[in-house]
């Protein structure tokens, strides 16, 4: 069929603009269609109808270029002058078409997004002039001396390509039923018997390709119709990977018992101030429920299976063989595997594993060149859930209501007057309203954490250093609650012989407790209590601080939450110094295959300093 210019009205109410069709008898049909239907719809019914056959032309009309091949080349490198002051986009297209060939297609609402331009050029081009109007709102497309101005995701889909594939496995071997998509979208194909594929998709796509059992991979088209060498390996199930049971080490597919493990990198990705409080949803069978947020003493109860004995119900923690140690205060980054063992894989440590063992292995040197690693983390606490107070006009209200059932005779305790002046605070030293909570505890709380590893070393000798600096703030305002800690762990394995080795390791580290010096019952470890039960007695209709900024009155026994949190009635500064060593020899057996003897020695040296200094504080209250 030969191809011939024909004039057809764009009948959309959004397209003023006569368009030379050049194309095929589908869009000559799609003009004849509309100006046979313009007489018999009517209103809004009749815009719509007329926007969807507009919209089916556009795409139409994109579907036919890859089968016309039509080149715009000579028509882009025309050169135009253009001086033009806040006006339409269409003003510029009308310019551009009376001195040229170009004819402009497009949706009025779509150009109504551009809003008006200036236009000062000469001798530009028409990409040079569509850049300017069109800018990042919308995209165009020549096609011969057609101007088809379209939206971003229509350009989208002008500029897909055919790309065909095939995908095999490691030994060369097609894999059939493999999922080829685009990346971040749900459709796709699947591959065929001979792993092959084909699928429309942008020029820039990336290709998404999976299948079940395999890794997953991603390929970028990058304008490519054939893409050659795609090999899915086979994923790695973790049968394996090698974890730590007992004074030893397994595959996890030759084991038998229940063990789980996790590494230590994926514990280092959220250091927590206190180690137990990592573990928590990490591992299967192991629960850990924290009780308390308080900087020092923020340790969770850790349950392998439930309670499984009538006394002490914790699990065993072995530390590199050491049983018995604490896994609270250990640094993250010198972690490399925590492992679980339950039940009859728990057995070897005899009768003090009821209740499961936890074994907890640190990172060792390997050979090569020294390896310098620097972690930084800053975060911030907040509380979860808070007790929600009445103000004070309620709390006058309530008073009143229950003072006249239970006492009709009496006066009221309060009245409109009084809980008037509570609402509208005109007079704060006489009838303030108090959120004692909101005057205590802070939004958020920072927290703190850097390590500095070394590790290195040649086949006789291999180091691990690490140095470790953590700070967790209290939740109260001008708070005298933290902890810190500053920690260090030094690794050293040597090669003595081919057939003896022996490991040297030692822990130090500082923890830093701190917390005021008073409080009702006048000790750090209840003070978070006796905070908290302050916050709940103390009245709505009394001061935290008057408006000079003094302390305002106490519940009794000087209990002001607002002061308790501070240092004003002194310190109480516990420190606890921690130095645990370990020796290891190993003896090869060389006339034994198989045989080794092991043997270690260690010692566990805990130094803890109290210092609590307490001093009177000052309440005011208010006389009138």
């Amino acid at each position: 069929m030969k191809l011939f210019p024909k004039k057809a009205n764009v009948l959309n109410s959004g397209i003023s603009q006569t368009v030379e069709s050049a194309y095929s008898p589908l869009l000559t049909f799609q003009f004849k269609y509309m100006k046979k239907s313009r007489y018999r719809l009517h209103g809004i019914f009749l815009r719509q109808v007329f926007k969807f056959l507009l919209f089916m032309k556009i795409t139409s009309l994109f579907l036919l270029v890859p089968l016309l091949q039509l080149s715009a080349k000579g028509y882009s490198q025309e050169k135009f002058s253009l001086n033009l002051d806040q006006v339409e986009a269409t003003k510029v297209f009308a310019n551009i078409q009376k001195t040229s060939a170009y004819r402009f297609f497009y949706l009025q609402h779509d150009i109504k997004k551009i809003g008006k331009v200036n236009i000062h050029v000469t001798d530009a081009t028409i990409p040079e002039i569509m850049q300017k109007v069109l800018g990042n709102t919308l995209a165009y497309k020549i096609l011969n001396n057609y101007m088809v101005v379209i939206s971003p995701s229509q350009a989208d889909l002008v500029n897909q390509i055919d790309v065909r594939g095939r995908v095999t496995d490691d030994a060369g071997e097609p894999l059939q039923g493999a999922s080829v998509k685009v990346k971040g979208q749900s459709a796709g194909v699947t591959t065929e018997a001979d792993g092959s594929f084909s699928i429309a998709v942008n020029a820039k796509a990336v290709l998404e390709i999976s299948m079940v059992g395999y890794e997953t991979i991603e390929i970028p088209v990058n304008g490519r119709n054939q893409l050659n060498n795609i090999v899915l390996k086979i994923a790695d199930s973790g049968l394996n990977e090698v974890v730590v049971v007992g004074y030893g080490t397994r595959k996890k597919a030759t084991l038998t018992g229940s063990v789980a493990s996790v590494k230590g990198s994926e514990l280092a990705k959220s250091p927590a101030g206190n180690f137990s409080n990592s573990l928590a949803g990490r591992l299967p069978g192991l629960v850990a429920i924290t009780r308390t947020g308080e900087p020092g003493n923020d340790g969770s109860t850790l349950r392998i299976r439930g309670a499984n004995t009538l006394g002490d119900n914790s699990p065993l923690v072995v530390v590199d063989g050491i049983a018995g140690r604490s896994l609270e205060r250990l640094d993250p980054a010198t972690i490399e595997s925590v492992t679980v063992l339950k039940d009859a894989s728990a057995a070897i440590y005899g009768a003090q594993t009821a209740n499961g063992v936890i074994l907890v292995t640190t990172k060792r040197g390997a050979s090569g060149k020294p390896t310098l690693q620097l972690s930084l983390n800053q975060g911030w606490n907040t509380p979860t859930v808070l007790p929600k107070m009445v103000d004070a006009p309620l709390y006058a209200q309530i008073q009143n209501e229950i003072s006249a059932t239970y006492h009709p005779a009496a006066p009221l305790p309060y009245s409109e007057e009084d809980i008037q002046k509570y609402k509208d605070g005109s007079d704060p030293w006489l009838y303030p309203n108090t959120d004692w909570f909101k005057e205590t505890i802070k939004k958020n709380s920072p927290q703190r954490y850097g390590n500095l590893t070394l590790s290195g070393g040649a086949e006789a000798i291999k180091y691990f250093i690490s140095l470790g600096n953590n700070f967790t703030d209290g939740i109260y305002r001008n708070s005298a609650v933290n902890y810190s800690q500053t920690n260090f762990q030094s690794n050293i394995d040597a090669k003595v012989s081919n057939a003896i080795r022996l490991s040297f390791d030692i822990v130090g580290r500082q923890e830093n407790r701190n917390y005021p010096g008073g409080g009702s019952n006048g000790g750090s470890a209840d003070g978070a209590q006796n905070i908290f039960w302050a916050l709940n007695r103390s009245f709505p209709t009394w001061p935290a601080r008057w408006p000079n900024g003094l302390p305002g009155p106490d519940i009794e026994y000087g209990a002001n939450p607002v002061v308790l949190v501070t240092d004003a009635t002194g310190y109480t500064k516990p420190r606890n110094y921690v130095l645990q060593s370990n020796m290891k020899l190993l003896v090869t057996i060389p006339w034994v295959s198989g045989l080794s003897l092991t043997a270690n020695a260690a010692v566990d040296k805990n130094f803890l300093s109290a210092k609590q200094f307490r001093k009177p504080w000052y309440l005011f209250i208010y006389l009138g």
